[in-house]
């Protein structure tokens, strides 16, 4: 009898919602923020004989680098560009520089400016020794290609060979706009400064004028 008393006046207090539950838990799931890591350019993501971790690959598919093979594409784009550019340079010579065009050895000295300047610009992108904060691509030389090929040949075919290599270097710096258009504008700077100066005073002038440019 005393358990068909307390049977018939105690209720539960406490329902079970499932529905309502899923939610709470969707709810606080979502209201927990990801712990997010920053890289800067040019950090290194792993060190030299470092075991590869599940927290690695996870930031390399963050950064969608994991799984990458060669793009066989990018490198006939890469090919096509300098393809088209040296053939423009080629075609410019001819068409506007034709006493240029014949002698051998211009072409020699425009290719090994040229070769030079891309591979001091591709070692400043290899330094790693100094901090992110150093844009050491603002120290590619191009004016020095300007002034030589200004002096040595011509102004017209140092623009012309500035713009190429402009866009080289830019290409090889992950298409960096911004870098494209200073790298012209030293050139163009450059190139208008020593067109018409041809002894050592001028030079260190036309120099100096690059230099505060």
């Amino acid at each position: 009898m005393i358990f068909r008393i307390i049977i018939n006046y105690l209720k539960p207090n406490l329902i079970l919602n499932k529905a309502k539950t899923n939610d709470a838990i969707a709810t606080a799931k979502n209201s927990i923020k990801p712990i997010t890591t920053i890289f800067k350019e040019g950090q290194p993501l792993i060190y030299k004989n470092e075991i590869v971790t599940r927290k690695h690959i996870d930031i390399f598919k963050a950064l969608n680098i994991y799984g990458l093979k060669a793009n066989i594409y990018k490198f006939i784009g890469i090919f096509l560009n300098t393809f088209l550019l040296f053939l423009f340079l080629e075609r410019f010579l001819y068409f506007f520089e034709y006493e240029i065009y014949k002698e051998k050895k211009y072409f020699i000295l425009l290719f090994s400016i040229i070769f030079i300047v891309v591979a001091l610009a591709r070692a400043l992108q290899l330094v790693s020794v100094l901090p992110p904060v150093f844009e050491l691509k603002y120290l590619i030389p191009i004016p020095m290609l300007a002034m030589l090929i200004t002096v040595m040949i011509g102004p017209n075919i140092a623009l012309v060979c500035g713009i190429i290599v402009s866009i080289f270097i830019a290409i090889m710096y992950k298409t960096d706009l911004t870098l494209l258009i200073f790298l012209f504008l030293g050139c163009a700077a450059a190139t208008f400064s020593t067109y018409r100066e041809f002894n050592r005073k001028s030079i260190i002038l036309a120099g100096n004028i690059v230099g505060l440019f």
